[in-house]
């Protein structure tokens, strides 16, 4: 469960409305999946956020959300990130060495991009957010961390005024084991692309999706799922016409 903060404590944003801002180390994140031997998915995670926050505090909504890296993502990633509503930050070398480089563009973050929010949320256990979280709770926003018992910094349980989430207690909600993968029968992709039937080709495109949809619960598919979905549905539905006239 959350810990620390109270419903109290909590400043009310405008016609009783919080706006949320996050901050996503994406290193940090790598290191969390594999403390909990678990896929995340960063949707579920975002909303299991919201939810847990204490009751009474009126409607939460994302003002923002960031994930931070110090190379860009492949292509289709960031798509996906993008369609989550994510702002990418590519880290870029500050002069200051590469050692904390992220630590350093998010705290520099946590001051700038917060002014107007009432929430801030960090993924990211490293006890050098401490200062600046501290900065920010001190004005009155509401500091929501999270991670596990083994991924968060001791410093941060010191602190009442900050909510913890223990992912530990959420496995359920925001992930699962990853599962062995379906993937397309590779013979029916290659007899795909050596037909020349429209009508055949509207067949394996449609039994394509159909196995694309049973690999939606897999979290390593969610990134994956929406292009190839749409990409697979609207040939399937070009090649119906086609076999249709």
């Amino acid at each position: 469960m959350a810990e620390g903060n109270s419903t109290a404590q909590i400043k009310n944003g405008g016609n009783g409305i919080l706006k949320a801002v996050a901050f996503v180390d994406n290193e940090n994140f790598i290191g969390l999946q594999k403390d909990m031997n678990l896929q995340i998915d960063l949707v579920r995670l975002m909303q299991l956020i919201i939810d847990q926050l204490p009751e009474g505090v009126g409607e939460v909504i994302w003002q923002a959300k960031y994930i931070y890296n110090r190379k860009p993502f492949p292509d289709r990633f960031d798509h996906f990130l993008n369609r989550s509503g994510f702002t990418v930050k590519v880290v870029e070398d500050d002069g200051l060495g590469a050692e904390n480089l992220v630590d350093r563009a998010i705290n520099k973050d946590l001051i700038d991009l917060t002014k107007e929010s009432e929430v801030v949320v960090i993924v990211s256990g490293d006890g050098g957010h401490i200062d600046c979280l501290v900065q920010l709770a001190q004005e009155a926003k509401t500091i929501v961390v999270i991670g596990t018992e083994s991924t968060i910094n001791r410093s941060y349980y010191e602190n009442p005024s900050f909510i913890i989430i223990d992912l530990a207690e959420f496995r359920e909600v925001i992930g699962k084991s990853s599962p062995r993968v379906t993937l397309p029968n590779r013979t029916l992709v290659l007899t795909l692309r050596l037909t020349a039937t429209a009508e055949v080709q509207a067949a394996i495109m449609t039994e394509l999706l159909a196995i694309i949809r049973e690999c939606q619960s897999d979290p390593r598919m969610a990134f994956f799922d929406h292009t190839l979905q749409d990409t697979i549905s609207d040939r399937a539905a070009r090649s119906k016409l086609l076999a249709d006239r």
